[in-house]
């Protein structure tokens, strides 16, 4: 049993956790282990992330008959930063697609974005990140900035976690 393993035996909140190249290979199947319950998926990314793992993500729980909806944070490309208003937004689009499952796809922004909105709806949610440069994928609590203050607001770590070293390895 390797390190991630044991620490995965003891943790409360996150429960299956893939890291490595070709990771994001696995997102359909932990999905399916992890969510048995449903058959439905919301996809939040942003226009890079969509572009490195998101799309795929998408294709891969389509093909295993997952219904998939998607929301893109700032289509527009511009660079954002964890406010509450982005919580608001996805918290909007999760909301709008009863029984479905949140998917982070991103780094810490998306994922703390997701991880908030989805402690709001009272759901778990999946992670898939893109990025080395942030360690909080699995932490409990999410860095949001409010009412111009930065803080760190309680929510559950994802049930899962997926990192593709390749994708990983090539971000900024």
């Amino acid at each position: 049993m390797n390190e991630i393993e044991k620490a995965l035996e003891k943790a409360t909140d996150t429960k299956a956790c893939v890291i490595g190249a070709g990771a994001t290979e696995s997102a359909a199947k932990m999905f399916g282990d992890l969510f048995p319950e449903t058959r439905k998926a919301v996809v939040v990314s942003d226009p890079r992330t969509r572009k490195v793992a998101g799309a795929r993500v998408v294709d891969l729980l389509k093909a295993s008959g997952v219904e998939v909806a998607e929301h893109v944070i700032c289509p527009d490309g511009v660079w954002f930063h964890a406010e509450y208003k982005w919580i608001d937004e996805v918290r909007a689009a999760i909301a709008a697609v009863p029984g479905a499952v949140p998917v982070a796809v991103g780094s810490g922004t998306i994922n703390d974005t997701v991880k908030r909105s989805s402690e709001e709806l009272g759901l778990r949610y999946m992670v898939v990140g893109t990025a080395a440069s942030m360690d909080g994928y699995t932490s409990y609590g999410a860095s949001i900035t409010k009412d111009g203050i930065k803080q760190t607001m309680p929510c559950k770590a994802p049930l899962g976690c997926i990192v593709d070293s390749a994708v990983a390895a090539a971000a900024p």
